[in-house]
């Protein structure tokens, strides 16, 4: 239904019939559910959203199924690193832990039935 243009005079009086076609063809806008709990400044600020000019966000995909396997393929890797580089520490400060508890109790032991005779 739209008016050829070549059945006018001039390229303008079709723009002006087919603008007016278009204003009464259509059904009115939907428009958006107005907000009562703020105020309409409010509303128009919130609605200009400006560019982000070289924002990088990462994130997640929402397609991602998997989020967890690549820390499982790496574990061995990172516990043997770890182990190799902090277990003789660990090894070394347990065993000096031990040992003084273990000599404090046989001090103690001595001692106790030192005075019994």
């Amino acid at each position: 239904n739209y008016f050829n243009p070549k059945l006018f005079e001039t390229a303008t009086e079709w723009n002006i019939r087919n603008m007016i076609q278009g204003a009464f063809s259509r059904s009115n806008a939907v428009r958006a559910i107005v907000r009562n709990d703020i105020s309409p400044a409010m509303a128009n600020w919130w609605k200009v959203q400006k560019k982000d000019d070289g924002v990088i966000s990462r994130h997640l995909s929402p397609y991602e199924i998997q989020p967890v396997m690549p820390w499982i393929k790496e574990w061995p890797s990172i516990a043997f690193n770890r182990v190799t580089t902090t277990g003789v520490w660990w090894a070394l400060s347990a065993g000096i832990v031990i040992g003084t508890v273990e000599a404090s109790d046989a001090a103690t032991e001595w001692a106790e039935h030192a005075n019994r005779s």
